[in-house]
C-alpha cells in the first residue's frame, strides 16, 4: 500500500513565498512531501533516521537523472542533499554540511509513521503482522533496545507510567498485569506473542472504530524511539531557525504531540495557525483522520 502523504496542499502553500533558501524536511519518509516540493523549489534537504527512507529516495532520485556526489543530489539549477540522522539533531545535521540559519526558509516535520514502516518493513509496528518480530525501531542502527526487550524488563509501575503517559491506554494497569503474568512462561519476542499476552484479537472486533491496541502499539513505539523526547529537542533546535525567519511546519496526529507543539511554541513565543484535512482528503484516505499541520512563524 502506497504512503499518501498528509495535508500536502496546506504544506506547499505555506512554503509557496520561499526563494533562494532550503526547505529542509527534516521527516523525509517515502519522500511524499518532499517530492512535491522539489517541483517548486531549487533547494532541499532530505532528513531521516531510518536508513531504509534515505536509500528509496536516493534511488528515485536517481531514476529522475539527477547525478551526485557523496549526499549531495544536482539537476540543472535543483540541489538536493540527503541526511541520515534525526531530527532531535537537526542544527548539527544542518552545520556539518555548512547550512546556517540564514540558510533556511522552511522546514518541515511530518510526525506520522510511514505506511512503508508499518506494511513492509518487518518491524513490528502492526498488529496485523503476528509473524513479526516486535522491534519497533526507527533506527535499526542508533536505538539498542527493541520493544521486545522493553516488554521483557520493565516493572508493571514503568509499564502502567509508559502507556498512560505516552498514548492515555485505558487500563494501562490492567495491560501491564498481564504483560507481567505473560512473560513469567514465555518472553514476548514477536507481534502475536504481544496480542496474546494483552489478550486481544489480530482483527479489529466488528462495532468499533479501532483495534484496542492501536494507543498501546503506539505508546511502545514512542518509548522505543524516544520520539516525546526527540520532538521537544527538535522544536528547540528549529526554534531557532524559526526566529531568523523561517517558517515551521509540524505536522501532528495524536494529543500528546500537539500539547508539546502547542507548549513549545507557545514558549518561545511565536505563531501559528493550524489546518485540519478536508472533507476531499479524509474520503482519499482515512488515515489523515487525526493529522493536524501546526505552520509556525515568527
Amino acid at each position: 500500500m502506497e504512503h499518501i502523504p498528509v495535508l500536502l496542499n496546506e504544506v506547499v502553500t505555506s512554503f509557496k513565498g520561499i526563494k533562494g533558501k532550503w526547505i529542509v524536511d527534516s521527516t523525509l519518509g517515502r519522500g511524499g512531501h518532499f517530492f512535491e516540493l522539489l517541483k517548486t523549489h531549487n533547494l532541499l534537504v532530505g532528513i531521516d533516521a531510518d536508513i531504509e527512507s534515505i536509500n528509496f529516495v536516493k534511488k528515485e532520485l536517481e531514476k529522475k537523472n539527477f547525478e551526485h556526489k557523496d549526499s549531495l543530489y544536482i539537476k540543472n539549477n535543483k540541489k538536493v542533499l540527503l541526511i541520515k540522522g534525526n531530527f532531535a539533531d537537526l542544527d548539527a545535521l544542518l552545520l556539518s554540511y555548512g547550512i546556517k540559519g540564514k540558510d533556511v526558509g522552511g522546514i518541515l516535520a511530518d510526525l506520522g509513521i510511514s505506511m512503508h514502516q508499518i506494511k513492509s518493513s518487518g518491524r513490528g509496528f502492526s498488529f496485523l503482522r503476528p509473524e513479526e518480530p516486535l522491534d519497533m525501531r526507527i533506527d535499526t542502527q542508533a536505538h539498542k533496545y527493541t520493544a521486545s526487550d522493553l516488554l521483557s524488563f520493565l516493572s508493571k509501575k514503568e509499564l502502567v507510567s509508559l502507556f498512560k503517559n505516552l498514548a492515555d491506554v485505558e487500563k494501562a494497569s490492567i495491560l501491564a498485569e498481564r504483560i507481567v503474568n505473560y512473560r513469567k512462561k514465555k518472553r514476548i519476542r514477536t507481534v502475536g506473542d504481544f496480542l496474546k499476552a494483552l489478550k486481544m484479537p489480530q482483527k479489529k472486533p466488528l462495532g468499533l472504530k479501532r483495534h484496542p491496541a492501536t494507543k498501546i502499539f503506539m505508546a511502545l513505539r514512542i518509548a522505543v524511539n524516544k520520539e516525546h523526547l526527540n520532538l521537544e529537542s527538535f522544536l528547540y533546535k528549529a526554534g531557532s531557525f524559526v526566529k531568523e525567519g523561517t517558517i515551521l511546519d509540524v505536522i501532528t496526529f495524536h494529543s500528546l504531540e500537539e500539547e508539546t507543539v502547542k507548549r513549545i511554541v507557545e514558549k518561545l513565543g511565536f505563531r501559528f495557525k493550524t489546518y485540519a484535512p478536508s472533507p476531499e482528503e479524509l474520503l482519499k484516505n482515512k488515515s489523515a483522520r487525526s493529522a493536524k499541520l501546526f505552520v509556525i512563524k515568527k
